[in-house]
C-alpha cells in the first residue's frame, strides 16, 4: 500500500518504511520479506524493550522514594523550569544510573542468541562453528561474582566501571545494539518529563514484581502505580 501511495505521487510524510522502501528500489537483493523482518526489528528494539525499561525504572523509583526523591533533585537542579535539551539529558547522571541499574535487574531482552561463524575455545571445550549460542543477560546480572547483593537496587553501583561483559543489557562485541545511544535519550526524555510533573508511589496490595518472561521481559499483569501531581 505504501509502494502505491508513492506511486500515484500522495503526498505523504516521509517515515522509516519509505527509507526501506528506497533501499529495495536500489537493492532489489532487499526484497519485501527483508522489509517486513527489518520492521519487526524495530519495533521489537525500539519500542517494547524501550516501554519495558522505562516501566520497571519506575516502579524501581515508586519502591524506593528516597531514590526518586535524588532523581527529582537533579532533573530540578539540571532542568531549572526550562526545556529538555540534549545537554540537559547528558548531565542527568543519577537517572541515568537508575535506568543503568533497573536493565540490570530487569533486562528488557532476558536472552540472547548468537550464531558461532566459526569455532570457539571455551576453556576445556570447543563450541563448533554453525552452533547456536544462547546467553541469559537476567542470569548475568544477578550473579554475585560480578554484582555484590544482586537483588538489591542500587543505582550507585555504577558510580564506578563495571565489567563490560557482566553487563550485557544492550548485548555485546561488534554485534551490539546500535540504537543504544538513542535508546538511553528516547528512556531519559520520557521519564525526565513524566517524573517532573508526577509523584509516583506503589499501590497497597501490589508492591510485588512478578515476571513475565517472553521476548521481551514483561510484568505479569502490569504495573500498577499511583500518581500524584507535583
Amino acid at each position: 500500500k505504501r509502494k502505491n501511495d508513492r506511486e500515484s505521487h500522495k503526498s505523504l510524510d516521509w517515515c522509516l518504511l519509505d527509507g526501506f522502501i528506497d533501499i529495495s528500489e536500489a537493492k532489489p537483493d532487499f526484497t519485501d520479506e527483508d522489509i517486513v523482518d527489518e520492521v519487526c526489528t524495530f519495533m521489537l528494539v525500539g519500542q517494547d524493550s524501550v516501554c519495558a525499561t522505562i516501566v520497571f525504572t519506575l516502579y524501581h523509583l515508586a519502591k524506593h522514594q528516597n531514590m526518586q526523591k535524588k532523581v527529582i533533585q537533579e532533573l530540578r537542579e539540571v532542568t531549572l523550569n526550562s526545556d529538555i535539551t540534549l545537554d540537559k539529558l547528558d548531565e542527568m547522571k543519577y537517572l541515568e544510573r537508575c535506568i543503568y541499574e533497573s536493565m540490570r535487574i530487569c533486562p528488557s531482552i532476558p536472552l540472547i542468541a548468537r550464531k558461532l561463524y566459526e569455532d570457539v575455545k571455551l576453556g576445556e571445550h570447543v563450541l563448533p562453528e554453525g552452533c547456536n549460542i544462547l546467553m541469559s543477560p537476567f542470569a548475568t546480572h544477578r550473579s554475585s561474582q560480578h554484582f555484590p547483593e544482586p537483588e538489591t537496587f542500587d543505582p550507585d553501583r555504577f558510580c564506578s566501571k563495571v565489567e563490560s561483559c557482566a553487563y550485557i543489557p544492550f548485548s555485546a562485541g561488534p554485534r551490539d545494539c546500535v540504537g543504544k545511544k538513542f535508546a538511553m535519550l528516547e528512556m531519559k526524555t520520557i521519564l525526565s518529563r513524566f517524573l517532573l510533573n508526577y509523584k509516583i508511589s506503589l499501590v497497597p496490595g501490589k508492591e510485588e514484581l512478578q515476571l513475565d518472561y517472553r521476548v521481551t521481559l514483561r510484568a505479569k499483569g502490569g504495573v500498577t502505580l499511583q500518581l500524584e501531581n507535583r
